[in-house]
């Protein structure tokens, strides 16, 4: 919860707090902290933020207070919308109290225990209204104002629960695929990207088996390189010098709202079966998901899903040196999977594993 003083009102126009926030109005303050209450226990897997604004000044030296993920502060000065943000980075929704503030999308309850306040900017913003059968009129007369309203009976908090349990399913980020070509190949000295492991060139092998996976597909490459890959999409490296940490940050960089399914060429034996196990055990709630190799006993940096959340814990670990994804998995909270078939995780660096990856697999084909 986060509660902040104003000198002259109580009510305010907030920039958003979450790029996934909804606006809770027409209930007392009361009930909206039981509501929210209930949601946070009805949900433990999600982490859900609740925004308010108090109705009181409070002595300056307790201007402001947050309070998300059992973490309380005490602050002596109000805060800016970046550092709200920053705060709810976590968050999989928060919760504001539209009572007192806007939000980009909002609900109404009408539960008929509060007399009902009519605000015209609130319900231009308002896509759901719930209601009983003592508030059933007022509900269709708000909703003749709005045809974008939904009307759902019940202002119970399960009803209320269920809503939020399937915005929540329906606002996971969608998938943007990565295809990191690498740096300068010095230990394979060839680029390989471009090796031949089955049939076509590496980077395009990995393209096709995204295609299908992902809303868009592009190879992560600078810029005299582009010519290689086949006119496809690409993202060029807005942070240099950082490995594929760089092509990592300047994915989630362009797409702010997308998870980012990164792969390496240096897999040749990646195939469709654990691209699946990815995606289907993915869990959006965390900051990645990536596969622990038993063989080495290491996460996968480099076959994993970034979601959203991840660019700002990510920047924030950059600029306090650290630089390789691995570490920055390691500290955080991630989806931990164990590979179907461990032996798609092998890394190959060097000319003499590399041909006899392709040996075995020209084995394989004879079979």
């Amino acid at each position: 919860m986060i509660s902040k003083e104003k000198s002259n009102h109580h009510h305010q126009t907030n920039k958003a707090t979450h790029l996934n926030e909804i606006g809770i109005w027409g209930i007392g303050c009361t009930a909206m902290q039981q509501l929210y209450d209930f949601i946070c226990q009805s949900n433990p897997n999600n982490k859900i933020g609740y925004y308010d604004v108090k109705h009181i000044e409070e002595p300056l030296n307790n201007n402001t207070s947050l309070n998300f993920k059992n973490v309380a502060l005490q602050l002596q000065q109000n805060i800016e919308s970046y550092q709200v943000n920053q705060f709810f980075n976590a968050a999989d929704l928060v919760i504001v109290n539209g009572n007192h503030q806007h939000a980009n999308q909002m609900i109404l309850i009408l539960d008929g225990k509060k007399a009902f306040k009519p605000n015209a900017e609130h319900l231009l913003k308002t896509t759901t209204i719930f209601y009983n059968q003592q508030t059933a009129v007022l509900a269709k007369e708000l909703a003749a104002k709005n045809d974008k309203i939904e009307l759902i009976l019940g202002s119970d908090f399960e009803t209320i629960n269920q809503f939020i349990q399937k915005h929540i399913q329906q606002n996971e980020a969608s998938l943007i695929g990565l295809i990191l070509t690498g740096g300068e190949s010095t230990r394979m000295k060839q680029n390989k990207s471009l090796i031949v492991y089955h049939k076509e060139a590496q980077w395009l092998h990995l393209y096709h088996l995204l295609e299908s996976k992902c809303t868009q597909t592009f190879i992560s490459s600078s810029n005299k390189n582009a010519p290689l890959f086949d006119e496809k999409p690409i993202i060029n490296d807005t942070l240099i010098g950082y490995g594929p940490l760089s092509g990592i940050l300047s994915a989630l960089l362009k797409f702010k709202n997308k998870a980012v399914l990164v792969l390496a060429c240096d897999l040749p034996l990646l195939n469709e079966e654990i691209l699946n196990q990815l995606i289907n055990e993915r869990d959006s709630s965390k900051m990645a998901t990536t596969f622990l190799n038993p063989d080495s006993n290491f996460l996968e940096p480099l076959i994993t899903i970034y979601e959203p959340k991840a660019l700002q814990i990510m920047l924030s670990m950059l600029a306090q040196g650290y630089s390789c994804p691995r570490k920055m998995l390691m500290q955080n909270d991630v989806k931990v999977l164990k590979p179907v078939a461990a032996h798609t995780l092998q890394n190959i660096n060097h000319p003499e594993e590399r041909d006899q990856i392709l040996e075995t697999l020209k084995k394989v084909k004879k079979l």
